[in-house]
């Protein structure tokens, strides 16, 4: 039992079971030899006595009995401890055995005693017998005790072989138990969870190799159980039953671990194959968005657009279930991963989620350009094709007509009715001319909000429909041409002539309203081309009009006076007609000229003047920041000086521009005012801007040329403060100090106002210093704080205006000490030398003095990485070093004066 419990308890608890335990120990011992000794004692007593047969029957009666103990005393296998106790046992006979020696030469002396007393007798013989029997029984046990003990200590040795083999497996079991046991959060990273499945594959590695020696060991406990007999050996059983438990505990744990760590491998690979293969796609998708072709104004084009369009979001679509399954994986291994793991994923999934939106907000906003496009492009498509289908119809129908006319003949009554079927239809046609103007206007607006590849298509489309258009009006003359002349030439002279004067008055009428024809280059050209095709229709008339003119001419010289006077009057009303409006025709070609000429002017000078602004908007946007040197400076408004003359030179190009618009605007089409009016507009608000632009640099430019001469100037004048303070500073130091408290406290307080005031220009030094500083990009994060350290330099609190007002002001005399005649050396003051500075000198940062208020900036440590700045001008680094200088010295004379008070 108390094996049992020092094993289970530790070392100052088993060192106390055990002393009291070595104690019951050591009293049994004593008692056993007593007993033994006491044993001894009365044989030797019998001997003496004379009872030498007695004695001798009794000690070999004690030697059979301890024969018969030697051969109970059998070894237990495996168990150390039912050894131990044999072995105890076997030393107690060993003893006792040792005590029996002296009784067994006593009874060898007395024996030998009586044989020679009684030589040759029988009673001698026999005694002599009975001492031989006696030596060999003694020799016999004194052998079978010694083989019993080197038995025992075999048995023992390898039994506590065995049992630290067994303590060893289970003191490893209970290391391996504890790293199983470690609850870390698996990986979520698929590097962190394969190092950590491999790191406990080498536990579990290790496990499988020690399985062999673990089975072993039970299988050996088993073959010692079966030697030892029933509840012989109940330690070994009870270790063997302890190392089963924990072996199979232990191995069950390490599977199940290994499942976890698996399957946490599993979904982190799986996780992070997913998230690698989605934004794999995202970079696809955002490629392909980016690559994207701009949204076409061309019908089929578009329906390939939106077609691919749709695929995509239908990709898209599909992919949308995807980042709802890699955002909840995510969120389950954010709850049972390393935290450092957890931030990393949590970041990755932040970045998919934020490029996920962009790629579905970016598909949204295609559709609804698409959507936009195709509704323009739908709008212009069915209008044209409508017009292109009606168009054909048209003049498939004129192209039948003139077929049946050949086999019209001369009645003249068929052929009054084609030509009024005729007017009718051209009633038709100049009704569609509101929906062709508008189509083409449409077609231009759409054409120059389409990209540069719908230009050819669109064009394309508008050329054959103004060609269509043509060619149906000028069937459509020609046919009621022909008509006309079918009509003349049936002998209906009266007929003719009365078609013709309708046509010419009718188109007199139009041309004597002379509208407005002026407006942009395309209203004009539009205009330029119906009137073209009017005088075409009017070329192809002359023939018709001599025509009639010979044929009235034979008729008045084969007809009656009265005839012949109403023919000659409407011949005469007809040429007058006719020369009127040729006349009139010649007018607007004169006047749709001039409007040409100056549209083109117009159109030319506008252009020019947008490509212009258009450069000086770049120029201006991306002029960059101010310089910070003055001779830059200067080159720069220079520069920009020479911009703004170009910009005063253009303003009477603009100014004319405008003019010639208005003039144009003045006498406008309807259809080009909107156009002028809109380039009015344009023109005047990009100039507005442009000038506002150009001059807010050039005033920016001037205050800052302005504040780096007043910072120049304010430099000269810091230099030259600093150096009187470095003077009197040095010429001070120079000095020795007074032994009076009184005259030491007022140069304290004189040269505590002395820093107070000094510091107080601490803005000013740090205006010039900054704006001359080289900026170094920081590299890291700690780089970056040193940098706003060093940066940081005044620690104290911004005086006010005034006061800043009041200090800059005031002449440097003013802001040292005045007191040279407390400050003059007396008898008894040694002046310190450089061993006696040496241990209070303090540090640029007044560490070591906390007695002293600090009082100015605070300088990094000489030598210090980061500790000084880098200056473009030699000036400003002089000023800072002087400026540094100064500090140095007030801080070494404040010293000096606490010193010498305390």
């Amino acid at each position: 039992q108390a094996q049992e419990l020092t094993e289970r308890t530790s070392a100052d608890q088993a060192a106390a079971i055990k002393e009291p335990l070595s104690q019951v120990n050591r009293r049994w011992d004593d008692l056993l030899r007593g007993m033994v000794e006491r044993q001894r004692q009365l044989e030797n007593a019998l001997l003496r006595l004379g009872q030498f047969q007695h004695a001798l029957t009794e000690l070999l009666v004690w030697i059979e009995r301890t024969d018969k103990t030697l051969d109970e005393l059998k070894p237990v296998a495996g168990d150390p401890q039912v050894l131990e106790v044999e072995l105890a046992k076997l030393k107690v006979l060993v003893n006792d055995i040792q005590a029996h020696q002296t009784s067994v030469d006593t009874l060898n002396d007395a024996g030998r005693q009586l044989i020679e007393s009684g030589k040759g007798t029988t009673e001698a013989s026999t005694t002599q017998e009975k001492l031989s029997k006696l030596n060999r029984h003694w020799r016999d046990l004194i052998q079978k005790t010694a083989d019993r003990q080197l038995e025992l200590e075999d048995a023992l040795k390898e039994a506590q072989r065995f049992h630290a083999e067994i303590q060893d497996l289970l003191s490893w079991l209970g290391d391996v138990d504890g790293v199983i046991a470690a609850s870390k959060p698996v990986g979520g990273l698929p590097e962190t969870a394969s190092e950590q499945l491999e790191r406990f594959m080498e536990v579990f590695t290790e496990l499988e190799q020690n399985r062999p020696k673990v089975e072993t060991v039970l299988q050996q406990g088993q073959e010692y159980l079966k030697k030892s007999g029933s509840g012989a050996a109940n330690n070994l059983q009870h270790n063997l039953r302890t190392l089963k438990h924990r072996w199979d505990s232990v191995t069950a744990r390490a599977s199940d671990k290994k499942i976890k760590l698996e399957i946490a491998l599993k979904e982190a690979t799986d996780f992070h194959d997913a998230l690698q293969a989605f934004v794999d796609w995202l970079t696809n998708a955002e490629k392909n968005l980016s690559n994207l072709k701009p949204v076409s104004r061309v019908m089929e084009t578009i329906l390939h657009q939106i077609e691919e369009h749709k695929a995509f979001q239908k990709d898209v679509g599909v992919h949308r279930e995807t980042m709802l399954n890699l955002d909840k994986k995510g969120t389950h291994l954010k709850y049972f991963s390393q935290k450092q793991d957890v931030i990393l994923i949590k970041n990755l999934l932040i970045s998919v989620q934020h490029r996920w939106e962009r790629v579905v907000s970016k598909s949204a906003e295609r559709t609804r350009a698409l959507d936009h496009g195709y509704k323009e492009a739908r709008d212009f498509h069915d209008s044209w094709s409508g017009l292109m289908t009606w168009l054909g119809d048209t003049e498939k129908s004129l192209d039948e007509l003139a077929t049946e006319a050949s086999s019209i003949g001369n009645d003249p009554e068929r052929i009054k009715a084609r030509l009024a079927k005729h007017r009718e239809f051209q009633r038709a046609l100049s009704g569609k001319q509101a929906t062709y103007d508008a189509t083409m206007k449409a077609g231009k607006a759409l054409k120059e909000r389409a990209p540069k590849t719908d230009e050819v298509p669109l064009k394309q489309m508008l050329a054959d429909l103004k060609n269509k258009w043509t060619t149906v009006c000028t069937k459509s003359v020609d046919r009621q041409r022909k008509l006309e002349e079918a009509l003349l030439f049936s002998g209906q002279f009266k007929d003719a002539v009365q078609a013709l004067l309708e046509w010419l008055q009718k188109v007199e009428k139009v041309l004597g309203e002379e509208g407005p024809v002026h407006g942009d280059l395309d209203t004009v050209i539009s205009l330029v081309e119906q009137h073209k095709t009017f005088e075409e229709d009017l070329h192809s008339r002359s023939a018709q009009m001599e025509s009639v003119q010979r044929t009235g001419r034979d008729l008045e010289a084969k007809a009656t006076a009265a005839d012949a006077a109403t023919i000659r009057a409407q011949l005469s009303e007809l040429s007058g007609l006719w020369d009127k409006v040729t006349m009139l025709s010649n007018r607007k070609t004169d006047r749709l000229e001039d409007a040409l000429k100056e549209a083109e002017q117009l159109h030319k000078s506008v252009h020019m003047l947008l490509e212009w602004l258009s450069d000086a908007e770049m120029k201006l946007r991306f002029a960059g920041p101010l310089p910070e040197d003055e001779q830059e400076t200067r080159n720069h408004l220079a520069e920009h000086e020479k911009f703004m003359r170009e910009m005063a030179e253009k303003a009477r190009e603009k100014d004319a521009t405008i003019e010639l618009a208005q003039r144009i605007l003045a006498k406008a089409h309807p259809d080009g005012a909107t156009v002028i009016k809109h380039w009015i507009t344009i023109i005047q608000s990009r100039w507005e801007e442009v000038f506002t632009w150009g001059s807010q640099r050039e005033q920016r430019l001037t205050e800052h040329l302005r504040s780096l001469r007043d910072l120049e100037g304010l430099l000269e004048e810091l230099l030259a403060w600093l150096a009187g303070l470095e003077g009197n500073l040095i010429a001070l130091e120079t000095e020795p100090l007074p032994d009076d408290l009184k005259t030491l406290e007022g140069l304290i307080t004189d040269h505590r106002e002395f820093m107070e005031n000094t510091s107080k220009r601490q803005v000013e030094v740090d205006s010039v210093c900054k704006s001359r500083q080289v900026k170094q990009p920081p590299t890291t994060q700690a780089t970056q704080s040193s940098k706003d350290r060093k940066l940081s330099k005044p620690k104290t609190s911004t005086p006010s205006k005034d006061q800043q007002d009041k200090d800059r002001g005031s002449s440097p005399e003013h802001d040292i000490p005045t007191r040279k005649s407390s400050m003059k050396p007396s008898s008894s003051e040694v002046s310190l030398g450089p061993s006696s500075r040496k241990g209070s000198r303090v540090s640029p940062g007044r560490e070591k003095a906390p007695e002293l208020p600090h009082i100015g900036p605070r300088f990094a440590a000489r030598g210090s990485k980061g500790a000084e700045p880098q200056f473009r001008n030699p000036r400003v680094k002089l000023l800072w070093d002087r400026w540094r200088n100064v500090w140095m010295l007030a801080w070494e004379r404040q010293r000096r004066l606490q010193e010498k008070y305390n």
